[in-house]
C-alpha cells in the first residue's frame, strides 16, 4: 500500500511540476533555516573536539572584591580559593591573550597569535589530539620551563609542516621558547578551547604581576563537576568565611563570586542566572515554532487549492468504495514524499550556506573572533553531520507534512460524493 502511494506521489509530481517545485523549494527553505539554527546551537552545546565534556563543564569567571566589580580572578585567588574546591573533579586556570606576536625573522613580518596560558589540568579537561610530542608536564609548569605547545595550523604557517618540529624554537614577543608538542587546532567556534599556542602561565611575561596577593586579575577557571549547585554553595561559603568579621562600609567591597559557576549551556544561551535557562529555551522554541508555522500555513494554502482541483478524483475513488481514511492516507503520503524531497534539498542548502559563509556563522554565534591563522574556522564533520541534526530535520519534515496537509485534506475528503462530482 505504501509503495502504491509513493508511486502515485511520483506520478503527481511529474504531472504537476509547478506545484511540486514550489512545494519542494518552500519546504527546503524552511528546513534550511531551521537546520542552520539547530547547527548554530549544536556545535556549541554538543560534545565536539576537543570539548567532549561540555555537559559537566562550568566556568568561574568573575570575582568582586574591594570595589573591583565583576573582574577576573588572580593567580592568588586560583591558588588559595579555586584550586582547593572539593565539589569539582577538575579545575584549571586560564588566561587568553590574542595579541602575542610571533617573530619570523628579519625577512618576514611578525604575525599575531592567540595564546592560552594555563596549567597541565587544562589538557585533562579538553581532549586535544597531539600530532606529535605531548603537553607540557606538571614539573615543567612548576619549574617555569620555557616550553610551549602549538597548533598544526600555526606550525604549517611558520615551518611549512606540522611534523618533525618538536624541539624547535619559536620567538614570542622577544622571548625564546621550545616546542614540546603539536596539537590539532580546534575551530574558533570552540571559544573555550581554541588557541594557536597553549603555554604554562608560569612563563607568561607578566607572571610575577599575576601572582600578587590580590584576588582580582585576568584569569578564569574552567571546572568539571556533576553538581554545580554544590560548587555554588562552596563558593558562597568561601565568601561568607572571608567576609565574616570585616567591617565593610560598602557591600561592593565584599568578596563574592557573581553568577558562578556558569555551565556551558548557560553560557551559550546567555542565561547567567539559573532561572534564565528555562526562559531562554522557551524563546528559542518560540523561534522554531515561527519557522515551522509560517511555511506550514503557506503550504497548507497551496494544498487546499490543489485539493479543490482533485475533487473529481476523490469523488470517483469514494464511489468505488474508498473510505476517508484511505484517501487521507494517500494525501499524507503524497505530501510526505514531497516534504522529504524538500527536506533533503534543505539540508544540502543549509550545509552549502554554512560551508561557504562560515565567517558569518561564527560572527553571529561567537562574536567577533579574528582569523589569526588561515583555516582556523575549520568546521569538522562531527559538527555538521551529526545524528541529532539529522533526527531534528526528520522530525521537522514529519511535523511540517502533518500540519500543512491534514486540515485541507480532511476538509476535502469529508465532502459528499455528490459535491465532489459536480
Amino acid at each position: 500500500m505504501i509503495f502504491t502511494h509513493l508511486k502515485q506521489a511520483w506520478q503527481l509530481l511529474r504531472q504537476n511540476k509547478l506545484f511540486s517545485t514550489i512545494y519542494i523549494v518552500g519546504t527546503a527553505l524552511a528546513i534550511a533555516s531551521t537546520t542552520i539554527f539547530a547547527i548554530a546551537y549544536y556545535i556549541r552545546i554538543a560534545p565536539v573536539y576537543p570539548e567532549y565534556q561540555r555537559g559537566r563543564m562550568g566556568f568561574i569567571e568573575r570575582i568582586n572584591h574591594e570595589g573591583s566589580k565583576s573582574s577576573g580572578l588572580s593567580i592568588y585567588a586560583l591558588d588559595n580559593l579555586i584550586y582547593s574546591l572539593k565539589s569539582v573533579d577538575k579545575v584549571s586556570g586560564v588566561f587568553v591573550n590574542d595579541n602575542i606576536m610571533i617573530d619570523l625573522g628579519i625577512e618576514n613580518l611578525p604575525i599575531k597569535s592567540r595564546v592560552r596560558y594555563t596549567d597541565p589540568t587544562f589538557f585533562e579537561i579538553f581532549s586535544f589530539d597531539f600530532i606529535e610530542g605531548k603537553p607540557f608536564s606538571k614539573d615543567e609548569f612548576q619549574n617555569s620551563s620555557q616550553v610551549i605547545t602549538i597548533s598544526d595550523l600555526l606550525a604549517e604557517s611558520i615551518f611549512g609542516t606540522s611534523k618533525g618540529i618538536v624541539g624547535k624554537h619559536i620567538t614570542l614577543s622577544g622571548n625564546d621558547y621550545t616546542i614540546c608538542g603539536v596539537f590539532k587546532e580546534p575551530s574558533t567556534i570552540n571559544v573555550n578551547s581554541h588557541a594557536q599556542i597553549i603555554a604554562p602561565y608560569t612563563i607568561a611575561p607578566a607572571y610575577p604581576k599575576y601572582h600578587s596577593s590580590e584576588f582580582v586579575g585576568q584569569f578564569s577557571a574552567v571546572i568539571l563537576s556533576d553538581n554545580f549547585d554544590a560548587v555554588k554553595n562552596e563558593l558562597d561559603e568561601i565568601s561568607r568565611r572571608y567576609n565574616t568579621g570585616k567591617a565593610y562600609t560598602d557591600e561592593n567591597d565584599k568578596l563574592t563570586f557573581p553568577n558562578s559557576p556558569v555551565s556551558n549551556l548557560q553560557r551559550v544561551l546567555g542565561a547567567y542566572h539559573g532561572n534564565d535557562v528555562a526562559e531562554m529555551i522557551r524563546k528559542n522554541i518560540l523561534m522554531l515554532l515561527v519557522l515551522l508555522i509560517v511555511p506550514a500555513l503557506n503550504l497548507s494554502g497551496m494544498i487546499a487549492g490543489r485539493m479543490d482541483n482533485r475533487q473529481s478524483e476523490l469523488g470517483i475513488r469514494k464511489s468505488f468504495g474508498a473510505n476517508r481514511y484511505q484517501l487521507l492516507s494517500q494525501v499524507l503520503w503524497e505530501n510526505l514524499f514531497l516534504t522529504i524531497l524538500g527536506g533533503i534539498l534543505g539540508l544540502i542548502i543549509a550545509w552549502l550556506i554554512i560551508y561557504t559563509s562560515y565567517d558569518w556563522l561564527i560572527a553571529s554565534i561567537s562574536g567577533s573572533i579574528p582569523r589569526l591563522i588561515p583555516g582556523g574556522h575549520r568546521l569538522t564533520p562531527d559538527m555538521l553531520f551529526a545524528p541529532a541534526v539529522f533526527l531534528s530535520a526528520l522530525i521537522f519534515c514529519l511535523i511540517l507534512n502533518v500540519v500543512s496537509a491534514i486540515l485541507p485534506a480532511w476538509h476535502a475528503i469529508n465532502k459528499t460524493i455528490t459535491n465532489t462530482l459536480k
